[in-house]
């Protein structure tokens, strides 16, 4: 992002959350998203990946399996 912070989709957590490398410090921006899909064919649940990624503006675009959706996400002004 361009502040430096890691934006990361936990599919198993159905969230998109924010983390901050320097410090490790991680905020939940979303959550209950339609990001659950589960590989079929495995021993155990493995989720399948999905994408994220942000502008210049720090707006996180973040594709959704469950509905063939992409939601947007704008940050709040300080």
């Amino acid at each position: 992002m361009p502040d430096g912070k890691v934006a990361v989709a936990d599919v198993g957590a159905k969230q998109l959350v924010v983390i901050d490398p320097t410090t490790g410090f991680r905020v939940v921006v979303a959550e209950n998203l339609p990001i659950d899909a589960v590989f079929t064919h495995a021993p155990a649940p493995v989720y399948l990946p999905t994408g994220v990624v942000a502008d210049e503006t720090g707006a996180i675009y973040l594709s959704c399996d469950a509905n063939n959706s992409v939601l947007k996400f704008t940050p709040q002004a300080p």
